[in-house]
């Protein structure tokens, strides 16, 4: 792709389409020009991958943003909040994004060991306070959800999880560079 230039192409869409791209928003554009050209940088980083965290960060986010907005509408009109449903939605799109821009550019399959264990350590600080509030979440005696008891279901097996973690010394890592990466 050439940056700076532009190339005129003619062609052909279905009315239904265009109506699309008119009546959608695509970051300010306004101008079918411009609403084709955000629309096929849209697909490329989607197709192709991103280089940076940010950008992906960007691709997720819009194809997180429809269902997000219907869920924040859907609570707004039945009057109900899900810390869990919440949770996920404020923890998926980073974790997401790491994975994404991992493979930006084509260079994923080739990363190295330093590479996987920046990786590794990222979503472990991503994911680490998800886990701790869910946790916390569990614990509680009504858990702020859609169905308060559907965490009580689970809870016996989240309690035995986390009595063998504190049970434990943690986890061996003395093995690991020897077993899972050389």
């Amino acid at each position: 792709m050439t940056k700076g230039g532009t190339t005129p192409v003619a062609g052909r869409i279905d009315t239904g389409d265009y109506e699309y791209l008119m009546g959608s928003s695509f970051g300010g554009a306004t101008t079918l020009s411009e609403k084709l050209r955000a629309a096929l940088s849209f697909f490329r980083k989607f197709n192709e991958g991103t280089e940076s965290f940010e950008e992906s960060l960007e691709v997720v986010e819009a194809l997180l943003g429809k269902g997000r907005r219907a869920v924040l509408a859907s609570e707004m009109r039945a009057g109900v909040r899900s810390e869990l449903v919440h949770m996920c939605l404020d923890h998926t799109p980073a974790l997401l994004a790491l994975l994404a821009s991992h493979g930006g550019g084509g260079k994923g399959a080739e990363a190295g060991d330093e590479a996987l264990r920046g990786l590794e350590e990222r979503l472990a600080r991503q994911l680490l306070p998800f886990v701790e509030s869910f946790l916390r979440l569990a614990m509680t005696k009504r858990a702020p959800c859609y169905n308060p008891s559907i965490l009580k279901e689970r809870l016996d097996g989240i309690r035995d999880a986390a009595g063998a973690i504190a049970g434990s010394d943690g986890p061996d890592t003395a093995g690991a560079k020897k077993d899972n990466l050389e």
